[in-house]
């Protein structure tokens, strides 16, 4: 069986209100916030999930990209075979030109969205930058759209979620001590899986509930957040996580 070891890219940070976060949980109060990416790595293999904001980007939101991902991975970058959008927010698509050859794996579900009218409503099209990216991808023939589940390599597999976006997934990802997931946006702080709250932007709520409760019955042995600082990785307790059901309620 194939395992990847998952680190974490730092790309920026910010404060933020927490509700952005936390959904109308602490209105008003002030969260320092990362934005980052998380590099697999399987001998000679390496796949990013998710590759942050770019600095031309980060300054039109006066977010400080110093460097992009791309840039921070120096000669790594040219070793990515495959890049796994958890979805199509400008914080985790911007370094998409940083992997000119690279496969990108989304969900069709956000494919189709961010074709849609809606996303020329400025309540939910402030959250999505300039997917040009993506569409020289889907030209050059490097766009692999999946329904559901699929395998991205041996040893990872993305999961439709959506809640967050409509086409929003989370990552498996089989390590040396077991299972890790990249959330993304699904999960973007960790209080949301200890205070049972949900992310703060969301285009579905019960898919929301769905997908958490999913994350939380398959007990990972990592759990990598979207947005967390300084606790990028986490490795809780499940016995004593009783703010969902863990169950699935379907």
């Amino acid at each position: 069986m194939s395992t990847w070891d998952v680190e974490v890219v730092g790309l920026a940070g910010r404060s933020a209100d927490n509700s952005t976060f936390e959904f109308q949980k602490g209105m008003g109060q002030r969260r320092e916030i990362d934005y980052q990416a998380w590099l697999l790595s399987s001998d000679l293999e390496r796949v990013i999930v998710d590759c942050g904001p770019n600095p031309r980007e980060g300054t039109s939101r006066d977010v400080n990209v110093e460097r992009g991902v791309g840039e921070l991975l120096g000669s790594t970058a040219g070793l990515v075979t495959d890049v796994v959008l958890t979805h199509a927010h400008w914080d985790h698509m911007g370094g998409l030109r940083d992997f000119p050859h690279a496969r990108i794996w989304m969900q069709q579900a956000e494919w189709d969205f961010i074709r849609s009218p809606y996303v020329k409503v400025p309540a939910i099209g402030r959250y999505y930058g300039d997917t040009s990216a993506l569409q020289e991808a889907h030209n050059e023939g490097r766009l692999r759209l999946v329904s559901g589940v699929a395998e991205v390599r041996p040893g990872i597999r993305v999961r439709w979620s959506g809640g967050h976006t409509p086409g929003h997934q989370t990552v498996d990802v089989d390590m040396p001590s077991g299972l890790g997931v990249v959330c993304g946006d699904l999960v973007p702080v960790i209080d949301n899986i200890i205070d049972g709250t949900l992310p703060g932007i969301f285009t579905d709520a019960l898919e929301c509930v769905d997908a958490i409760e999913r994350v939380v019955a398959s007990r990972p042995q990592a759990l990598y957040t979207g947005h967390d600082r300084d606790a990028a990785v986490h490795a809780l307790d499940w016995a004593w996580i009783t703010t969902w059901n863990a169950g699935g309620t379907r």
